[in-house]
């Protein structure tokens, strides 16, 4: 499964639904790029860090998220899957950048795995904008060499 911004959220709900219901198959490989984990935006991030993202603004992401979450608890993990279930739905690859607000929500993620002692290839790129593992620039044609390089490993 691969999904950038609030595709890579809903990659990773999905595994992890599949995987609390027992769905088969389970993803083998999850690629999380500038993903969107936790649509309540109640992560603390720093004025720098919203000043930063030159994409993205953080109370129309809170308002996007509310909507989107309608009857949910926007800390539900099939909205917010940076709270749900982690262990057992796959090898997972995460690709952020310093310059996404939504990097606080992905470092979120990579200590709460490592917590839980599982494995995460991370990949944090500095002064990288939202989604710019779609920009025609040198750290996406990297980035997306690693992307290839982990769903064929």
């Amino acid at each position: 499964m691969v999904g950038d911004s609030a595709g890579g959220g809903l990659a990773l709900a999905l595994a992890q639904h599949l995987k609390m219901e027992g769905i088969q198959p389970q993803p083998k490989k999850i690629v999380l790029l500038s993903p969107w984990l936790d649509i309540s935006m109640e992560n603390d991030i720093s004025k720098e860090q919203e000043e930063s993202d030159l994409i993205l603004a953080k109370e129309t992401l809170k308002k996007v998220g509310r909507r989107y979450a309608g009857d949910c608890d926007t800390k539900n993990y099939r909205c917010s899957p940076v709270y749900g279930y982690t262990m057992e739905i796959g090898d997972i690859a995460l690709f952020t950048g310093t310059s996404d607000i939504l990097n606080v929500q992905a470092r979120q993620l990579r200590d709460k795995l490592a917590s839980h002692g599982q494995k995460l290839s991370y990949y944090e790129y500095e002064q990288m904008q939202h989604v710019w593992v779609g920009f025609p620039i040198p750290e996406a044609k990297t980035a997306m060499e690693k992307v290839i390089a982990f769903i064929e490993g």
